[in-house]
Parts: structure tokens; sequence; C-alpha cells
């Protein structure tokens, strides 16, 4: 398992899961902009960045795909 972490204000929180990741986002605590590190990687990357199955569903206040202009 791959440790975590976020940053939230300047400060740097983790070790936590990917799990937990997605709880933070699910519950509108970890944004898409927020910065993302994962154990190994070479840098911070902001949450939305992730591949969707790694970052999870999207924020509730995030549009549907088919709400998008086409």
């Amino acid at each position: 398992m791959t440790n975590w972490y976020y940053a939230e204000n300047g400060q740097r929180f983790g070790p936590c899961t990917l799990e937990q990741l997605r709880e933070r986002a699910a519950a509108g605590k970890l944004g898409a902009g927020d910065m993302v590190w994962q154990e190994g990687a070479p840098q911070w990357v902001p949450y939305g960045s992730l591949p969707a199955g790694a970052a999870g569903p999207a924020r509730a206040d995030a549009p549907a795909a088919a709400d998008t202009p086409h």
C-alpha cells in the first residue's frame, strides 16, 4: 500500500490511504486543485490530475460529463 499526503493551508498532512483522500474529496474537504503527493512520486500534483480511477468520483460541485457543452 502506498502512502499519500495532502497539503492544506501550507501544511502537509498524512500519511493516509488513497481511500482516505477519496473520502475527504467526497466530503468537500479536498478539491481538484489541492495538492497531493504519493510516496515515490517526483513531485506534488493537483488531486484533480490523478486518473479518474485513482481520484475516485467527482465532487458534488463538479458538473457531470453530460452537462458539459459540446
